[in-house]
């Protein structure tokens, strides 16, 4: 019981909540790796690849996708793990 109560404390004083933060726009490089890689903190951050050709162009939205793949067969791997497409 012991375990479990030091497991219970552990993981309150890992707790990050349960707010995101957000950025408008892309943040400076150290702050994001300092504030968010390192302490594995999640950031929702808009307005980043509005500059990309596929936004820009409308490409990926669905009716972009619609008018490429109407009628195609689209295949989807599905793993436990999640990285049915990883390259390890």
């Amino acid at each position: 019981m012991d375990c479990l109560k030091k497991l219970s404390r552990e993981i309150r004083e890992l707790d990050l909540g349960t707010q995101v933060d957000v950025c408008d726009g892309v943040p400076d490089r150290l702050s994001f790796l300092r504030d968010y890689v390192a302490c594995n903190k999640p950031l929702l951050i808009r307005g980043a690849v509005q500059h990309w050709p596929a936004v820009k162009d409308d490409k990926w939205s669905w009716e972009g996708l619609q008018g490429k793949l109407d009628g195609k067969q689209v295949t989807v791997a599905v793993m436990p793990n999640g990285r049915a497409d990883a390259d390890y």
